[in-house]
């Protein structure tokens, strides 16, 4: 019995450690649950996380993504000036900086008095200028600019001189370091702009992007300096899209191309039409005959189309 007794007496002091591997598993796995269910909210908040792998090459309507992003330039306090697309060749009017008969698929357009739109089109033709590949750097690269966390080197100013700064210059008396901030512009929704870090090259473009580049001081306010001035050009920008990027068919089965354009005039006429060319701005007309549509400055006729007015 006083064997019992003292068995019982060392098992209630030293009582047996329960395995808790279950428990540790089990532990991990909620963890893991709350990981991802909070990463989902926060995705589900930031108005970039749709749409990550535009513009692409083919929409779901089979037809290229026409995507747009506002782009303003502040130096010291001051709105810029717009860029005007610098590159061109005798058949590529948006061509690249470094290879000006290259098609730039992402670029800007102008308006009717001449200035740049200040608009970010994105109209992919090939793999290295969509998807994740749409970056705020390809445009620049593009346009032959220099952009990063440190300095930039972009297109003339206000006073007809190319936008160059880099950190720890000043503004007046106040040194002053490249500074961006991003937003996103959709229909009823007020436009919140956040300001980020790193280099602004590798920001992925998307839909109704608003992007702000600013050399100001690190304590200056940058509500303050009000709106990228481009964004009342977001409005439209479609209607200053590249019309010549499809490839029709005609009635013989044979394919013509369209080289991009969007100064200057051009004319392409399909089998079985009639020339046509025509610098007036967007304008459509139906019939059951042949169709004149211009773009911009370029116009394709195609014949017997019946084709809806274009405002």
């Amino acid at each position: 019995m006083a064997t019992k007794s003292r068995m019982k007496r060392r098992a209630f002091r030293n009582p047996k450690r329960a395995r808790r591997g279950g428990s540790n598993w089990f532990n991990v796995s909620i963890a893991i649950v709350i990981i991802i269910g909070s990463t989902l909210v926060m995705l589900s908040r930031n108005p970039h996380a749709a749409g990550s792998i535009g513009p692409k090459l083919k929409g779901a309507n089979g037809q290229t993504d026409h995507w747009h992003a506002a782009l303003g330039v502040n130096v010291c306090g001051k709105w810029e000036a717009t860029p005007i697309w610098p590159t061109s060749s005798a058949t590529v009017s948006l061509g690249r900086a470094d290879n000006p008969t290259v098609y730039a698929g992402l670029h800007t357009h102008v308006l009717a008095d001449g200035k740049g739109d200040g608009i970010i089109h994105m109209e992919p033709a090939t793999s290295d200028e969509a998807g994740r590949n749409a970056t705020l750097g390809t445009y620049m690269t593009f346009g032959g600019w220099k952009l990063s966390a440190s300095s930039i080197k972009l297109w003339p100013g206000n006073d007809g001189k190319p936008i160059t700064r880099h950190n720890g210059e000043k503004c007046g008396n106040k040194v002053a370091k490249i500074r961006w901030s991003v937003g996103l512009k959709t229909t009823g929704t007020t436009l919140k702009m956040a300001e980020q870090k790193g280099n602004p090259s590798g920001y992925k473009l998307y839909d109704g992007s608003v992007i702000a580049i600013y050399f100001v001081p690190a304590d200056q306010n940058l509500t303050k300096l009000g709106d990228v001035p481009s964004i009342v050009n977001l409005s439209g920008a479609t209607a200053r899209g590249e019309s010549a990027m499809t490839t029709p068919t005609t009635a013989s089965g044979s394919n013509t191309t369209l080289a991009p354009k969007s100064t200057g005039a051009s004319t392409t006429t399909i089998a079985g039409t009639t020339n046509s060319t025509s610098k007036s701005a967007t304008t459509t007309t139906s019939g059951t005959g042949s169709s004149t549509t211009s773009v911009g400055s370029t116009t394709t006729v195609v014949s017997n189309a019946t084709s809806t007015p274009t405002t």
